[in-house]
């Protein structure tokens, strides 16, 4: 996982977001797929992937230091999408920890 610490955007944003350049998969269907993150928060994640899922569509993600973790496609363009983690989901707390672990390591 590389990547730098730098601060994306937040205009309406609930969580802080960081540029994260790293592997990480996604599950449609069936199917687990590569993907590259573009950005990550606590909240979700900007993904690039050959297959783009449709928005509306619950997803698995995945990434290193990260269990599977639910997912609802909110935004596509191209072939980029953008991912809303479940914060119900108890894994999610998985991702608030990563993400920490993460950024830390890179500063």
């Amino acid at each position: 996982m590389t990547g730098s610490v730098r601060k994306t955007a937040t205009e309406n944003r609930a969580n802080e977001r960081f540029s994260l350049y790293g592997e990480c998969y996604v599950k449609v269907g069936q199917t687990w797929q590569r993907c590259s993150i573009e950005d990550i928060s606590v909240g979700g994640a900007g993904v690039w992937s050959e297959r783009v899922p449709k928005v509306g569509e619950s997803v698995q993600f995945r990434m290193e230091h990260t269990g599977e973790i639910w997912a609802t496609v909110v935004r596509t363009s191209g072939a980029r999408f953008a991912l809303q983690f479940d914060q119900a989901d108890a894994k999610a707390m998985g991702v608030r920890d990563a993400v920490t672990f993460i950024l830390n390591k890179l500063r």
